[in-house]
């Protein structure tokens, strides 16, 4: 089944987050009568998920989701997190997608200030 999935870039997310009511949408077949995801279902975790106050954000396990992004297809792993809002997909996922790049290159460049206080000559006042 394919299936087009919005989700929004997050690069200083460091995990994939799917929220449960679209993991209800996308698989209902997982669903129990109550409307709780079935036993086994989800890998279960121990992993704290955090927004960016930091606020905890409940979740309920993770799941493997094959991913196509233009022509480049991977698994990712999404926390199935109670939360409202899309669906994020983290850097890392990001990165293996070619949807972001990292330059790694940083240069640092004399502020003005430093470079006059270097030239200025030393004064001894006695």
């Amino acid at each position: 089944m394919n299936i087009d999935l919005r989700l929004k870039i997050d690069t200083g997310d460091q995990s994939d987050i799917l929220p449960d009511n679209l993991y209800k949408k996308i698989f209902p077949e997982h669903m129990t009568q109550e409307d709780k995801v079935k036993e086994g279902i989800l890998t279960p975790s121990d992993v704290i998920l955090t927004a960016y106050g930091g606020t905890r954000i409940p979740q309920l396990g993770k799941t493997t989701i094959t991913g196509t992004h233009k022509g480049e297809t991977i698994k990712c792993s999404f926390y199935v997190a109670r939360t409202k809002g899309p669906a994020i997909l983290g850097l890392n996922t990001c990165q293996k997608l070619n949807i972001v790049s990292i330059n790694g290159e940083v240069k640092a460049a004399p502020s003005r200030i430093d470079r006059y206080a270097y030239q200025r000559p030393t004064t001894n006042h006695k």
